[in-house]
């Protein structure tokens, strides 16, 4: 599954995570503050939207570098041609193509049985 996005008269084609885009989101969700993550089981597509200018707050270079992994945009494209509502429905469309709700679930549940410093480095 892929979904076409435009912006600023260009056109951006998301498509699905491969397992090495992962790795650099799951380094950078390391990153981001504990207690925005902590739900992340039931962490739906809008509340994560919705937490989107304020995680761009407390933990630009980490957001900007997950969203330069999931969509193949440089960080300098990201940063110099993308405005907030942009980042926001390129987001969105990440959201939408990768299910992370469903992937949410799954590492929920590995959250709450493995160790989670192994695998998000969030702690209990």
């Amino acid at each position: 599954m892929e979904k076409i996005i435009k912006i600023n008269e260009k056109s951006y084609t998301i498509k699905k995570a491969s397992l090495g885009k992962y790795k650099v989101v799951l380094e950078g969700l390391k990153n981001l503050p504990t207690d925005k993550l902590s739900n992340i089981d039931t962490l739906d597509n809008n509340t994560f939207l919705r937490m989107l200018p304020e995680l761009l707050f407390n933990s630009y270079d980490d957001v900007v570098k997950i969203l330069s992994a999931l969509t193949d945009i440089s960080i300098e494209e990201l940063e110099e041609e993308i405005d907030l509502y942009s980042a926001i429905e390129l987001f969105q469309a990440v959201l939408e193509v990768n299910d992370f709700k469903s992937l949410g679930k799954v590492m929920g549940n590995l959250y709450q049985t493995s160790n989670p410093q192994k695998i998000t480095g969030l702690k209990k």
